[in-house]
């Protein structure tokens, strides 16, 4: 199903109240987590390279990613995956930054579960949605897989906690679309879409990647202040962090 690819692709907000839409271009890579990549653009270890993607970012820092996974899936009593794959921006030119990081974990008949390993800004936080794909019949949709939980964890100031989500999937080794609709009261207040096309991980693409999102991890935090800035400016209310979400690590 996966394998280790480039995805290029556009990000999309909009919100209803008060109405407010963005969309930017977006670059990503998608590998296997237990992999070992090494040549002259892209490295998974600590060797210095103009892009960077190896286990020092991913779950919480530190070796063994698979098993970190792991540990997060029996700590809310699911079996552990044979093998994962992380989508997500590499460090750039030492920079790095992720909103969030999707784990595809997958078992003997395909993708079993999904991890979405989320980062909060200003404060730094991050929160991890484990996704039980496993349940075919009462996850398919003709959108792909759904699934739909309460927020458990503080993102944007301009939203409050009392929410449901509402998360949709597809995912093949030539596209992945992930759209997220955001409820309150049975009404949709928020919606985020990132829709992705690969292409093969050589070292031409690798080189253009560079080329094509030159700095992006900060012109990604860069682009959420300002949108934050213009929903002030906008008046959306604002809703201060909570401070009492559960396992939430700090980085």
């Amino acid at each position: 199903m996966l394998r280790n690819q480039i995805y290029h692709g556009r990000v999309i907000h909009r919100r209803s109240e008060p109405s407010h839409e963005f969309r930017y271009p977006v670059g990503m890579l998608c590998v296997d987590v237990a992999c070992e990549i090494e040549n002259r653009w892209l490295s998974t270890s600590a060797r210095r390279r103009a892009l960077r993607f190896g286990p020092s970012e991913w779950m919480g820092c530190g070796d063994h990613p698979l098993e970190r996974i792991n540990q997060k899936l029996a700590s809310e009593g699911y079996p552990p995956c044979g093998r994962a794959f992380v989508l997500a921006q590499p460090r750039m030119l030492g920079w790095y930054f992720n909103p969030v990081c999707f784990y595809f974990c997958m078992g003997a008949s395909g993708l079993d579960f999904i991890v979405a390993e989320i980062n909060n800004t200003p404060w730094d936080e991050k929160y991890s949605y484990v996704l039980d794909a496993r349940d075919l019949n009462a996850r398919r949709s003709p959108g792909g897989l759904e699934f739909s939980f309460p927020k458990r964890f503080h993102v944007s100031p301009f939203f409050p906690m009392d929410l449901e989500y509402c998360w949709r999937f597809r995912v093949d080794e030539d596209r992945i679309e992930i759209a997220m609709h955001l409820h309150r009261e049975g009404l949709e207040c928020f919606f985020a879409g990132m829709y992705l096309d690969a292409e093969p991980l050589t070292q031409r693409n690798l080189r253009r990647f560079l080329l094509r999102y030159p700095m992006q991890n900060v012109r990604t935090l860069a682009r959420i202040y300002w949108q934050a800035a213009r929903l002030w400016i906008k008046r959306a209310r604002f809703y201060p962090h909570p401070e009492t979400t559960e396992e939430v690590t700090t980085t």
